[in-house]
């Protein structure tokens, strides 16, 4: 059984609640012992996910941030989770115009958590910047 569709749409809510500044729903993506790994080290579990992604949002009243989720790729797992890989890139907008504040890549572990598809684990590539000439 094919869980594309439904692992994208999970992907695509996680964006969509970082962009709306939605922490509530953002850390509801993550399962209750969910694990969060970034180059800022690892946070685990719902309540200090919750708590870092509040932190890296930052003030709603700033630049507007838009996910673009791209190149998603599934593999479920013979224990019934599923694997997935994707690319991101993360605009900020503002009234100076649009930047590309980071790229990298999500690598994804989604487990069926009370019928909802939910990160078991996040690890997040970032991309290096480009050094300027």
């Amino acid at each position: 059984m094919s869980h594309t569709h439904d692992i994208a749409d999970a992907l695509h809510r996680c964006a969509r609640a970082f962009d709306e500044a939605d922490i509530d729903a953002l850390a509801d993506c993550f399962t209750v012992d969910g694990e969060l790994v970034s180059h800022e080290g690892p946070t685990v579990g719902r309540p200090a996910i919750h708590e870092a992604l509040k932190e890296r949002r930052g003030d709603p009243e700033g630049a507007q941030p838009r996910h673009l989720i791209t190149n998603i790729e599934i593999d479920p797992q013979s224990d019934g989770s599923v694997a997935c890989r994707s690319y991101y890139a993360l605009l900020m907008i503002d009234s100076q115009g649009i930047a590309i504040a980071s790229a990298g890549a999500y690598f994804d572990r989604f487990v069926k958590d009370e019928g909802v598809w939910r990160i078991s684990r996040r690890y997040v590539k970032v991309d290096p910047h480009p050094v300027a000439a």
